[in-house]
């Protein structure tokens, strides 16, 4: 149940943040404009669906958005059984699972709609990656629960609005932070050989439509994968364990995320 609703979740969200992870490629490496690619993408998803479905991109997408939703529902539910406080499971957990799935992901599509330049993807790219996901993951995954309870018990939230804020509220948030972080990561790739200073030059134009669009990818990923994660969660184990299914596990002090 856990990986069921973690696998349809994941197939929901995929096709919007494989057009904005694609757009963002191409942007970085100057061969088309953010929102060109962006929704060449769509189009060419919308006249062919089966096509756009099998291809390698897609694929790749939908195993990490895949493999992190499954993550953070299996965390979670062993959590509640052992009667653990999930903050340090989930940013372990999740944040490996993410993490490496992504980062795979991200060299992949330097390959694929990078420049055709015969480089290996550098430490330096890697290490601008996995910052981008350690901050990730806090941000969609820990630090929401912790906001809804606040919402809820200062702020006299209802717990499903005070969720459903926070868990998309934060990862889109972070994209003014973290946008630049991932821009860097494919730039070092792309040219080895600028300094600093002209990497900054060369993306500062493009910084405001890939933090727009990255936005929409977060809330893509943690609005419409997230939110449809935690539904269809919560409806799979209604119907195999009854409606009390969350009061029959032990009470972590923190509310589930």
């Amino acid at each position: 149940m856990d990986w069921g609703a973690g696998l349809i979740a994941a197939f929901t969200a995929s096709p919007i943040i494989m057009a904005v992870d694609k757009a963002v490629v191409e942007a970085t490496s100057g061969s088309k404009g953010v929102f060109q690619s962006f929704f060449g993408t769509l189009k060419h998803a919308v006249r062919n669906p089966l096509i756009f479905l099998r291809s390698r991109e897609f694929l790749w997408i939908f195993a990490v958005y895949g493999s992190t939703y499954m993550a953070a529902n299996s965390i979670d539910s062993v959590c509640k059984i052992t009667e653990t406080n999930d903050v340090i499971p989930k940013l372990i957990g999740v944040t490996a699972v993410n993490m490496t799935a992504s980062i795979l992901k991200d060299r992949a599509f330097a390959y694929y709609f990078g420049r055709q330049v015969n480089n290996r993807v550098g430490l330096i790219s890697y290490a601008f990656w996995l910052l981008r996901d350690v901050l990730t993951m806090a941000a969609a995954f820990v630090i929401p629960s912790r906001a809804s309870k606040y919402l809820q018990e200062n702020r006299g939230m209802d717990k499903s609005s005070a969720d459903k804020i926070s868990l998309v509220s934060f990862p889109i948030l972070f994209q003014v932070f973290l946008s630049p972080v991932h821009m860097l990561g494919y730039d070092f790739y792309n040219f080895k050989e600028r300094t600093f200073r002209e990497r900054i030059d060369f993306l500062q134009p493009k910084y405001i439509s890939t933090v727009g669009i990255r936005m929409l990818r977060m809330g893509a990923a943690y609005g419409i994968g997230g939110v449809n994660n935690r539904s269809l969660r919560d409806k799979f184990m209604t119907h195999f364990e009854g409606s009390d299914w969350d009061k029959s596990y032990p009470h972590t002090k923190h509310p589930r995320t």
